[in-house]
């Protein structure tokens, strides 16, 4: 629970830089969007990492990670603000350390995006889950 609740405090903290910092040069490349319920989630790469925007009109979670990796990457399915880590209307940018399995030279990140609903009877499950690629050069 303390290591969710640091990485959104440095996520967080990466916004407040980011909004500080826009008269500076946060050059975005390549928008890529998704859509989602008729809504839009997109992945624009900034100056060290991904800035990240919900449209839609509910929280949703999301992984990014290299999508060149072996690793196994598991969904989180509740509603806890561990899980739906970007409300409704926001946006948040994950640096490029935070990337799950990030390495120097990596050319792209995938960006995994999903809600979580309510399955009567039997708590909830991940719904709608998409991917946007995102170049990082």
């Amino acid at each position: 629970m303390h290591s969710n609740w640091y990485a959104m405090r440095k996520q967080l903290y990466g916004l407040g830089l980011l909004v500080a910092g826009l008269g500076c040069s946060t050059e975005v490349t390549n928008p890529r969007v998704e859509e989602m319920s008729a809504e839009k989630v997109s992945a624009v790469r900034i100056s060290g990492g991904i800035l990240l925007t919900n449209d839609n009109k509910e929280s949703i979670a999301f992984l990014a990670y290299n999508p060149n990796s072996l690793a196994l990457w598991a969904q989180c399915a509740d509603r806890t603000p561990a899980c739906l880590r970007l409300e409704a209307g926001s946006t948040l940018i994950i640096r490029d350390q935070e990337i799950e399995g990030f390495a120097d030279g990596l050319d792209e990140a995938a960006v995994l995006f999903w809600r979580v609903v309510s399955v009567p009877g039997d708590g909830y499950r991940p719904e709608e889950i998409k991917q946007v690629v995102v170049p990082l050069r």
